[in-house]
């Protein structure tokens, strides 16, 4: 379905993965003049790149697994599957591994893991420094107090942006890492009370 027959480079196969990197050497350019057939296996490697780089990343960090590659058959039927679904199963799945006692590293979708914990947990949030340049928000009219927990809420476009470019939007400190490194964090993560969790509903309730 990929379309690409060459002998001459490194084996693409990993056990029954795809490497990332095979996929970044033969897909990275889409010539303007491509047909339909071209167009569609560059979509497919596009799709698998995320696939294997952000949603159902595994500790290799540098493949993907290949069963994921039928799913991509008919690229209109795929459009209509749960991805948002599977990946927050893969990532409660990772989680579920990661808290075994012998476990040293974590795969899945850890970016999304990152920005849930920003949202919702005290510990470890970097710290907004100002707002970003735009267009329509010159320097002379951005609010003086860049750190009012509502500045956040202020640079998203609700119903047309995801809940993440609200961090694309304003510059932040560095979160140093604390002394005592994980032992910190896990100790800090352990003493959390309910009322320190900020928790955010999708739903209405009071229209329901």
């Amino acid at each position: 379905m990929l379309g690409v027959d060459d002998t001459t480079q490194k084996p693409p196969l990993k056990g029954s993965a795809l490497r990332l990197s095979w996929l970044r050497k033969n897909f990275s350019n889409l010539s303007p003049d491509a047909d339909d057939l071209t167009v569609q296996r560059f979509a497919r490697a596009y799709i698998l790149m995320l696939m294997g780089s952000v949603l159902f990343t595994d500790k290799s960090g540098d493949v993907v697994q290949l069963i994921y590659l039928p799913l991509l058959t008919d690229l209109h039927t795929a459009g209509n599957y749960s991805w948002g679904s599977a990946t927050l199963a893969f990532l409660y799945r990772q989680l579920c591994r990661a808290c075994r006692r012998e476990a040293k590293e974590i795969g899945g979708p850890l970016l999304l893991l990152q920005l849930w914990s920003w949202e919702h947990i005290h510990i470890g949030v970097p710290t907004i420094s100002r707002l970003r340049q735009a267009d329509n928000n010159p320097p002379e009219q951005q609010p003086e107090d860049v750190t009012d927990p509502q500045i956040l809420g202020s640079q998203i476009m609700k119903g047309i942006d995801p809940l993440a470019c609200s961090w694309l939007r304003v510059y932040f400190t560095r979160v140093e890492s604390a002394s005592g490194g994980l032992s910190y964090y896990r100790d800090a993560l352990d003493h959390q009370s309910d009322d320190q969790i900020r928790y955010r509903f999708l739903y209405d309730f009071s229209i329901i």
